[in-house]
């Protein structure tokens, strides 16, 4: 890198953590791959003893791994996982009703923005909501207002009854 200092603002990318390849690489926001410490600290505080997955297949699965090695570790069951692909939106339907009669309540979801919509949308429809118990993190890398259109959603559904 020809001797220079690089200061990633939002860079969240585990590659970069190299120390040995990347030695001059600095962020100012943690690499997604230490959000485990911060789950497992969720978990622990709110009790919860499993939880689901849903990672979109476009993402570093390294760091997923992770991530459920670490909530193991922990005493946390991974109860359900599946990885999806823009291309399963006929079977997201199908995803989400597996996850739904899963005894999961917790889900961490992996997912880029397309597909984020595309999933939580499913799920709304069939309830896995916060009024029915359900716990979605998302990540911070979704677009601000990327989730307008559930509010949307809501008000349709109630003024049409459906």
């Amino acid at each position: 890198m020809y001797n220079t200092i690089i200061m990633g603002y939002s860079v969240e990318g585990v590659a970069l953590a190299d120390r040995d390849k990347y030695p001059l690489f600095f962020r100012t926001s943690p690499s997604y791959a230490e959000f485990k410490y911060a789950y497992a600290t969720i978990f622990e505080f709110f009790e919860w003893k499993q939880y689901a997955s849903l990672t979109d297949t476009n993402y570093v699965s390294q760091i997923v791994t992770a991530t459920h090695e670490h909530l193991e570790k922990q005493g946390i069951n991974l109860v359900y996982a599946r990885q999806i692909t823009n291309q399963d939106s006929v079977d997201i339907e199908t995803y989400i009703r597996s996850l739904k009669d899963s005894s999961a309540k917790i889900i961490i979801a992996t997912l880029f923005e397309g597909l984020a919509r595309a999933v939580v949308c499913e799920a709304y429809k069939q309830g896995l909501t916060p009024q029915n118990g359900y716990v979605w993190f998302l990540p911070s890398w979704l677009a601000d207002g990327w989730c307008m259109w559930i509010t949307l959603m809501s008000m349709t559904t109630v003024l049409m009854g459906c």
